[in-house]
């Protein structure tokens, strides 16, 4: 079932996380979801905050959802974190856990960055449908099956909004389709997929910058998946679903655009990665764009380095051991 682990991020020597902290001894067992903090150094429990509804615990295996950990984020000493799956956004001290805010007009806050101190959400509201819906109930597993791969979790209408996070003033919303997990932001711009293209508006006034071409988006995903979009100096590197005569002759493709004015850069075969329909890996190191082929027993193992602005291979290599038969995570992978 459901990870008991929804979220985890850390800031200003302190770890913070959403965790299910009811018995082992059964999942049937009523969840006990808490916004715990530490000590980074020392592991000392700081505060508990309590989460009274969640996404259902007894959620499919190999799931997710995707969209969880973006509910949670430290910065300095502050933590902004939705208290409940549909609830607004909270500023808590980070020290006490104590609530400095509850942002107005931020019912159901799906995505939250914080780039130079501005929040940055994405918002489903009063009248958007939910992804994660706290009055569905599952009476036989065909019906969780189909909310596992309901097309919300593709693509949903939502609210992209900027907050002052000291006086909770909204600096400017606008309403959009938008792919989960494309949200992303570098103090200047905010970006993301609508559904059919890249939109990039700036940060400042949400006034629109530029629009790609059309780029596919993934079809039919699951909870556990999500767009995978990285800003990186110059350039913004998407991994997108190309069309085919056949569905199962579809393509992964890595795009890069310009970040000045959404001009393609270059498209490049993308390798395959994670599992259950996770999101893809875009991984920047050392001034590289790596991608491994790594999501089966079949696959070479093979890590590939592009330089970002022209897509050439500047690195390439095979494993050195043999690898496993069984794919190898079934969620994105992590690079340090």
């Amino acid at each position: 079932h459901m990870s008991s682990v929804s979220a985890v991020v850390s800031a200003n020597g302190r770890l913070f996380y959403i965790f299910d902290e009811a018995p082992r001894a059964s999942i049937l067992i009523p969840p006990k979801w808490r916004l715990i903090a530490r000590d980074a150094f020392n592991g000392k429990l700081l505060w508990k905050r309590n989460i009274e509804q969640w996404h259902t615990h007894l959620w499919r295996l190999k799931s997710g959802p995707q969209l969880l950990p973006r509910r949670l984020v430290a910065r300095g000493d502050r933590v902004y974190v939705t208290l409940g799956i549909d609830s607004p956004l909270s500023a808590l001290d980070a020290a006490t856990g104590k609530t400095i805010r509850t942002y107005e007009g931020t019912k159901a806050t799906e995505e939250i960055l914080c780039p130079d101190g501005v929040l940055i959400l994405s918002v489903a509201g009063e009248d958007q449908p939910l992804r994660s819906d706290p009055k569905r109930r599952y009476a036989t597993l065909t019906e969780m099956n189909n909310d596992v791969t309901n097309p919300l979790w593709t693509q949903a209408p939502r609210t992209i909004m900027t907050i002052d996070p000291d006086s909770g003033r909204v600096l400017w919303q606008k309403e959009s389709g938008l792919v989960s997990l494309s949200l992303a932001a570098d103090g200047k711009r905010v970006i993301f997929h609508d559904g059919s293209r890249i939109q990039c508006l700036d940060q400042g006034t949400g006034q629109p910058l530029w629009s790609s071409e059309p780029l596919p988006k993934k079809e039919n995903m699951r909870s556990s998946g999500g767009a995978t979009l990285v800003l990186y100096e110059d350039v913004v590197l998407y991994s997108g679903q190309f069309p085919a005569a056949k569905p199962k002759d579809r393509t992964t493709a890595m795009v890069a655009l310009s970040i000045k004015d959404g001009k393609t850069l270059w498209q490049a075969p993308h390798h395959p990665g994670g599992h259950m329909g996770t999101p893809d890996d875009i991984l920047v190191a050392g001034g590289l764009v790596w991608n491994g082929a790594v999501a089966q027993g079949r696959d070479s193992g093979t890590m590939t380095g592009r330089d970002p602005l022209t897509g050439q291979i500047k690195s390439e290599f095979a494993p050195d051991v043999e690898t496993h038969w069984f794919h190898h995570r079934c969620y994105r992978a992590k690079a340090t």
